[in-house]
């Protein structure tokens, strides 16, 4: 505003006044934008998991494969798939050399007892998919064959304890199991609950599969768990065909050879199983029971089957 004289009179000027205009986001805006965020993460995080589950499940498929090499080089030279009878060593063990860990198994030879091996890690048998690994540092993630049904048809499986040449798997070993995964310990589905009743007969192996769900539903006395130390002989680095890929395990009353050691894995649907002849499979934790059986046996003279599922195989819910 100035002032101005005009013919004596002073006459006031006034500027036209200028609005402020102040540049930002309104809280609606605002919230608009964050859900648009929101909504992107949300679309986007199960893929990159799922992206990132691909790669570990392909590197665990890897691992398995290099076991299978060392498991057919050690049949080549000692003309026998390497075992877990022995009181000293898993069949795991004894494919170190194979594994280019000659050095360890002579350290380990020296000793001649499992504990300085018990303490030392190695990578290969370590599933990557395993949240928990860390907390269980010794024990694999890996086991062998130990066959179905010992209750009824003693050792029917490829790793055992007892000196089997690949020749003696009549089956074929490209329709015969190996070696599949064990779930970490921190799962309910890795324990290995404790029947109430010995089942002596082998005509009672049904009702030792009864008495196993009813005791894993219970969840209050269980031995052990699948999947040892990677050290350990016998029931410390087998599973079995009893029952289906990451359903229940239990003893027969504590008698852990006759039991039922279900494997398991932390890859989405099933599990991965590595077969005689050295090939992979994923295998659906749904599997008809029946070829899942067969693909346990070595000499059951079942016909090759496919992976055809059945709903209902276990009760998913945790504890």
């Amino acid at each position: 505003m100035s002032a101005q004289p005009e013919n004596g009179i002073c006459i006031l000027a006034v500027s036209p006044r200028r609005e402020q205009h102040t540049s930002g986001f309104t809280m609606i805006e605002l919230l608009v934008a964050l859900s648009v965020i929101g909504l992107l993460i949300a679309l986007l995080l199960p893929a990159v998991q799922s992206s990132r589950e691909a790669a570990r499940r392909s590197q665990c498929s890897s691992q398995l494969r290099q076991i299978g090499l060392a498991i057919h080089n050690y049949e080549a030279s000692y003309r026998c798939v390497p075992f877990s009878g022995s009181i000293r060593s898993s069949f795991l063990v004894s494919i170190l050399p194979q594994l280019d860990q000659q050095a360890l198994l002579n350290r380990f030879d020296q000793v001649y007892q499992r504990r300085w091996l018990e303490n030392h890690r190695i990578a290969l048998y370590e599933c990557p998919s395993d949240p928990n690994i860390d907390a269980f540092p010794y024990r694999t993630s890996y086991l062998g064959n130990f066959g179905h049904g010992y209750l009824r048809h003693g050792f029917n499986g490829t790793v055992g304890h007892s000196h089997l040449a690949f020749s003696q798997i009549t089956d074929g070993l490209s329709n015969t199991a190996i070696v599949s995964e064990s779930i970490s310990q921190s799962s309910w589905k890795s324990r290995m609950y404790d029947t109430p009743v010995h089942y002596p007969d082998p005509s009672q192996l049904e009702l030792l599969i009864v008495a196993c769900r009813a005791a894993a539903n219970t969840r209050t006395r269980w031995f052990y768990h699948v999947g040892g130390n990677w050290t350990e002989t016998l029931m410390g680095c087998l599973y079995t065909h009893t029952l289906y890929p990451n359903d229940v395990s239990c003893t027969n009353n504590w008698n852990d050879q006759q039991g039922i050691l279900s494997p398991g894995s932390h890859h989405p649907g099933g599990v991965n199983l590595l077969f005689a002849d050295g090939h992979l499979q994923f295998v659906p934790s749904e599997i008809d029971l029946f070829v899942w059986r067969g693909l346990g046996d070595r000499q059951g003279g079942e016909p090759p089957g496919t992976f055809w599922v059945v709903a209902g195989a276990f009760d998913e819910n945790p504890v």
